[in-house]
């Protein structure tokens, strides 16, 4: 009894009697078939589907090995012929290769050519059938992931589960010196013996979860050129699915620079705090010192001079102390200090110590509750600054006699809170900076309006340490902004 299936058998036996079932197959899953007589090499039958793939209509085209000899790249011919060589002498070695043909426009069409030689009872090879498929598409796609990886800017490996290096780009040659030919290299010889374990560990675990994707990681270690010299990087790590097996793509990103940066910014504001802190200090407590007439009056042109001296005095203090509070703020090691806290009561006595500021320009202060109580989970001081920022830019920007409105409602799971003014709003030009360092409008009159440009920002840097927000709005009569906080939840 015959082993083949009944389907099979059935199939076979259509093919014989019904020529619509072989144009059925050629056409709907090949891009080309032929067929060629190897004891006359120019005779070879190729179906419609081959030329009309390369562009040409079948009919001008003859059944001759010759028509597309001249079409196939002459690379990619002589590695067919060695392979249809070798497929010849031993039926194991199969003839499947990606070749490049020139299409009749003048493109490049990429076809994997496969066949299988028909032999006779001598076990000689007579004829040979193959195959086209297309794979432009694919190939073009390779090519264009090939750039990409080349040429980005971080430096890319790819690690075999063995912990070989099988593929780098230009960035990672430069970058950890390795030769051109990297495939006896080990990373252990790049990140030390326990990172790469790490690294190896993280990669077999793919036969064990569902989406390897979720082992993605990042860490920051050391690695050791080939040469011998030791960097800071970022390593991010991705397991991917490489020449059909799980492999390991890093992506190193050289910290160095970074590094030297923030240890700049440390001088900076180690410099800041202590060399400009302290003797500001001292100036300002002589200026009160002067100014209080303890040695006797003053006239009064000096004493509009010291005043003047106090005052710019105390805008340098403003900057100095906004700087710190900058530093302190986008620094995630730098906690906040949280705990349940009194929104509603926040706002009234930040508004109460503000006021003697509003009535200085003649501005009404307005506080609106409407909700009650207003518990948020949060750091009660940062939150006084947030609302003292906000009140002092509307009082800042409003006309006189003006009117300031500040809002506390629940909005859903959070607490918003608005702060309105009626002064000229901020430019179109300007919105999308306004949240930035060092940021001013400058068509706003800086004759009246002064600042450190930081307020702002720290707004934003406190509100995204509470997982809230913070945006504005033009009303049209004035500007509106508004911060919204999670309800008295720990986060």
């Amino acid at each position: 009894m015959s082993d083949e299936h009944y389907l099979k058998q059935e199939l076979n036996a259509l093919l014989k009697s019904d020529n619509r079932i072989f144009e059925f197959i050629q056409h709907g899953s090949l891009d080309g078939l032929w067929y060629w007589d190897l004891e006359n090499p120019e005779q070879e039958w190729m179906s419609e589907r081959f030329w009309t793939t390369l562009g040409f209509d079948p009919q001008e085209k003859l059944h001759l090995a010759s028509e597309w000899q001249d079409l196939i790249n002459q690379e990619d011919l002589a590695l067919a012929l060695d392979n249809f060589s070798k497929h010849c002498e031993d039926p194991n070695h199969p003839y499947d290769q990606i070749v490049r043909y020139r299409h009749k426009d003048g493109s490049t069409v990429w076809v994997r050519c496969r066949g299988l030689a028909i032999r006779d009872n001598q076990g000689q090879p007579v004829r040979m059938l193959g195959a086209h498929s297309n794979v432009t598409q694919i190939m073009q796609l390779s090519e264009q992931y090939e750039s990409l990886f080349e040429n980005s800017p971080n430096s890319l490996l790819v690690i075999n589960q063995r912990g070989n290096l099988v593929k780098v780009n230009g960035k990672a040659r430069v970058h950890l010196q390795l030769p051109a030919d990297v495939s006896a290299l080990d990373i252990r010889q790049l990140m030390g013996n326990a990172s790469a374990q790490c690294a190896l560990d993280t990669l077999r675990q793919t036969h064990e979860v569902d989406d390897p994707a979720t082992l993605e990681t990042q860490s920051d270690l050391t690695m050791t050129t080939l040469g011998g010299a030791r960097l800071d990087m970022q390593v991010n790590m991705k397991p991917i699915k490489f020449e059909s097996q799980w492999m390991l793509l890093m992506s190193l990103v050289d910290l160095t620079m970074r590094k030297q940066v923030e240890a700049s910014k440390d001088n900076l504001i180690s410099l800041i705090n202590h060399e400009l802190r302290t003797p500001l200090t001292a100036i300002v407590g002589a200026i009160g010192l002067v100014s209080s007439e303890r040695y006797g009056a003053l006239p009064e042109d000096v004493s509009k001079l010291l005043q003047m001296a106090n005052r710019n005095c105390d805008k340098l203090r403003k900057l100095v102390d906004d700087i710190l509070s900058v530093d302190k703020l986008a620094s995630t090691n730098v906690p906040l200090t949280k705990s349940e806290t009194d929104l509603g009561q926040i706002i009234q006595d930040t508004v109460a110590e503000i006021q003697g500021f509003a009535d200085s320009r003649a501005v009404t202060l307005a506080f609106h509750q409407h909700s009650h109580p207003a518990q948020v989970y949060a750091d009660g001081f940062r939150l006084g600054q947030v609302i003292t920022n906000l009140l002092s830019n509307a009082i800042k920007h409003s006309p006189q006699n003006g009117q300031i409105t500040i809002t506390l409602a629940r909005d859903g799971d959070h607490f918003r809170v608005g702060v309105e003014d009626n002064g000229p709003g901020v430019s179109e030009r300007f919105r999308p900076k306004l949240f930035e360092r060092f940021s001013q409008d400058d068509l706003q009159p800086t004759d009246t309006i002064s600042g450190s440009g930081l307020g702002l920002h720290i707004c934003k840097l406190i509100m995204d340490r509470h997982h809230g927000t913070i945006n504005h709005r033009n009303t049209g009569h004035g500007s509106l902004f508004e911060f919204s906080l999670p309800i008295g939840e720990a986060h």
